[in-house]
């Protein structure tokens, strides 16, 4: 794990070994809250620290202290490939339930003692293969991603569905709202005040570059999204990356154009 400062002017100061996961892991899910950092699932090397969530807590220096299992993910759901977000106490985690043919968000309490009994809320009838998550507190929304037609093809789509988090944390009845302006899959969305902004992506699952478009939409006070702007496009087309806020700055790093990665 490695850490720098995000330093005034949007700039990034150098880059540091913060620590070291449990073991070797790829395809985790990291969300944080204060000075702590939570891990969600994750292929690890050792195959027995997955399956459930990991908090470490940071140092003034941004380094990692001693991780802690906070117990496993309910049954044998995976939040893999997905988005996690704290809000009011309460982690969540997107998933897809293969089992279920649905999408599902998981949510347990966070408290002194750890973490408190999952939830499960399935919303979202069907499967979205690496969709964009967006989750903006009052409503959490699925953009895109890849479907399985009665042929066995994968196509990508643009449609957008949405569903509004209700005042017991639990997810309410999911909605179609505006689509997006092309169909992307493996690309990020940000949640900022009342807009979301999509970045990058592919339109396909087995080919396809790395997409340079950004968009926006504003969120309307009843979760629905307004038309879909254009936004000034990356330098590069880039997909499988990550994204994050931080202050009035969204930074992007990682992922790839066609196939090697991009630093």
């Amino acid at each position: 794990a490695h850490v720098a400062p995000i330093q005034s002017g949007g700039t990034i100061g150098a880059w540091s070994q913060a620590g070291a996961t449990p073991s070797p892991v790829y395809e985790c899910t990291a969300v944080s809250s204060g000075m702590t950092l939570y891990v969600v699932d994750g292929i690890y090397d050792d195959s027995s620290k997955g399956a459930q969530v990991w908090s470490v807590d940071l140092s003034a220096q941004g380094k990692l202290g001693a991780w802690a299992s906070l117990g496993p993910l309910p049954g044998q759901e995976r939040a893999l490939y997905s988005d996690a977000w704290i809000q009011s106490g309460t982690l969540y985690a997107m998933d897809a339930n293969l089992t279920g043919d649905v999408m599902e968000m998981l949510r347990a309490p966070l408290g002194t003692n750890g973490l408190g009994a999952w939830s499960q809320d399935l919303w979202l009838p069907g499967f979205r293969g690496h969709p964009q998550y967006a989750f903006t507190g009052g409503f959490v929304y699925v953009l895109g991603g890849y479907v399985s037609d009665d042929a066995g093809n994968l196509p990508v789509v643009a449609d957008v569905d949405g569903a509004p988090i209700k005042s017991d944390g639990s997810v309410g009845s999911s909605f179609t709202t505006t689509a997006l302006p092309t169909p992307v899959a493996f690309g990020t969305v940000a949640a900022v005040d009342d807009y979301l902004f999509v970045v990058g992506g592919k339109d396909a699952v087995f080919a396809g570059s790395g997409l340079t478009q950004t968009a926006s939409a504003q969120v309307a006070a009843g979760g629905q999204l307004a038309t879909w702007a254009a936004q000034a496009p990356l330098p590069e087309g880039r997909t499988n990356h990550a994204m994050a806020v931080g202050g009035d700055y969204v930074f992007v790093t990682g992922g790839g154009f066609q196939g090697p990665g991009l630093d």
